[in-house]
C-alpha cells in the first residue's frame, strides 16, 4: 500500500476540524509533551497554511494537501509524535480555512476514536518509513553487489578470454598431436610393411644364394671333370711331344755326330792340304836353293810371300775349326741344360739352319 492510500479523502475530512478542538483540555492531555507552541511554530506550517483553497475546488486541492503532508511526514519520520502533531495541526488549519461546514462535523467526532485512528495511521507511516529505509539499505547493498558483480564479470570475462585462448591453444596442440599420432601410425605401418618386404627379400636372397651355391658346386664338379680331361689330354700331348722331342733329339744327335765327322774329315783334309803345301813349299825351297845364286834378293821375296800365304791359310782354317767347335759345344750345352723340349727343338732347328747355311 502506498503513502497516498494511507492519507485518503475520508481521513482528511476527519482531520479537517482539529484546529478548533485542539483547545479542549482532554485533547491537550492526550497529545502529551508536545506543546501547541511547538506545533504552531513548526516551519512547515506556513507551507500548508499559505495557500487559501476550499474543498469546493475539487480533487486538486486535496491532492496538494495530501502530498505536502506526506512530504512532511517522510522528511521527519524519526520523531513520530512531533510529525503526527504537525500533520494534525497543518491539516486542521487548512480545513478550517476551507469551509465552516466541516467544523460542524468535526465537533461531533469522538476524540478517542480519532486519536486511535491517528495512532494507527502513524504506525502505518512508521512501518512504511522503516520499510523504505530497509529498501534503501537493500538498494545500497544491491548496488554494492552490482558493482562487485560487474567487477567480477569483467574479471570473469578476462578469465574467459584467457581460458578461450588456452582452449584454442590446447585444441591446436591436440590437433597437432592427433596429426602426429596419425603420422606415427602411418610410419609404423610403413615400417612393418618394409620389415615384411625385407623378410621376403631376405628369403628370396637366401633361396637365390642356395641356388647359386648348388649351381657353383655343379659347375665346380664340371670344371673338375673338364680339368681332369684336360690334364689327361695334356699328359697325352706331352707324352707325344716328348716322344717326338726324343726322336728329334736323336735326329739332332745323329746330325751332330755327322757334323762332327764332317768336321773331322774337313780337318784332316785341311791338314793334308797344309802338309801338301808345306811339301810343295819345301820342294820349291830346295829347287831355289839348288839354283845358282845370281839374284839373291829375288829369291828372298817369293819365300816370304809363300810363308805369309801359308800363315794366312792356317789362321783361316783355325778360325773355322774354332767356330765349328764352339757351335758344337753350344748345341751340346743346350741339349743338356734346356728344360722345355719345344725350346730345345727350336734352338736345334735354328742351329742346324745356321750350320746348313754356313
Amino acid at each position: 500500500m502506498s503513502s497516498e492510500d494511507t492519507l485518503s479523502h475520508p481521513h482528511i475530512e476527519v482531520l479537517a476540524g482539529l484546529q478548533k478542538s485542539l483547545s479542549h483540555p482532554s485533547c491537550i492531555s492526550r497529545i502529551g509533551s508536545i506543546g501547541l507552541n511547538k506545533l504552531l511554530f513548526f516551519p512547515c506550517v506556513s507551507q500548508l497554511a499559505t495557500p487559501k483553497r476550499k474543498l469546493s475546488e475539487g480533487g486538486a486541492g486535496e491532492k496538494w494537501r495530501s502530498r505536502n503532508a506526506l512530504a512532511i511526514v517522510n522528511g521527519h519520520n524519526k520523531n513520530s509524535e512531533w510529525n503526527g502533531a504537525q500533520y494534525l495541526l497543518c491539516t486542521s488549519l487548512d480545513m478550517n480555512q476551507s469551509s465552516d461546514g466541516c467544523v460542524k462535523k468535526v465537533s461531533s467526532v469522538n476524540l478517542d476514536k480519532l486519536i486511535n485512528d491517528f495512532s494507527q495511521i502513524e504506525k502505518k507511516m512508521v512501518e512504511t518509513a522503516g520499510r523504505n529505509n530497509i529498501l534503501n539499505m537493500q538498494l545500497e547493498k544491491a548496488n554494492c553487489l552490482l558493482k562487485g558483480m560487474q567487477t567480477n564479470e569483467a574479471s570473469l570475462k578476462e578469465e574467459c578470454a584467457a581460458l578461450h585462448n588456452m582452449v584454442k591453444g590446447l585444441q591446436q596442440t591436440i590437433e597437432y598431436q592427433h596429426n602426429l599420432k596419425g603420422k606415427n601410425e602411418q610410419l609404423k605401418r610403413n615400417a612393418d610393411l618394409m620389415k615384411e618386404k625385407l623378410k621376403s627379400h631376405e628369403q628370396e636372397y637366401k633361396n637365390s644364394i642356395a641356388k647359386l651355391v648348388s649351381e657353383m658346386k655343379i659347375k665346380e664338379e664340371g670344371h673338375k671333370t673338364e680339368l681332369r680331361k684336360l690334364c689327361q689330354d695334356m699328359q697325352k700331348k706331352v707324352e707325344l711331344n716328348e716322344e717326338k722331342n726324343k726322336e728329334l733329339v736323336k735326329k739332332m744327335e745323329m746330325e751332330i755326330s755327322e757334323l762332327n765327322a764332317k768336321l773331322r774329315i774337313q780337318e784332316k783334309e785341311k791338314q793334308t792340304e797344309i802338309i801338301k803345301l808345306q811339301l810343295e813349299f819345301d820342294a820349291k825351297l830346295a829347287r831355289v836353293q839348288t839354283k845358282p845364286k845370281s839374284y839373291p834378293d829375288s829369291t828372298v821375296l817369293p819365300q816370304s810371300i809363300y810363308r805369309r800365304k801359308l800363315q794366312h791359310l792356317q789362321e783361316e782354317k783355325n778360325k773355322e775349326i774354332a767356330a765349328l767347335r764352339n757351335t758344337i759345344r753350344d748345341l751340346e750345352q743346350r741339349l743338356s741344360v734346356g728344360k722345355d723340349p719345344h725350346l730345345k727343338l727350336f734352338q736345334l732347328q735354328v742351329v742346324l739352319a745356321s750350320v746348313g747355311s754356313s
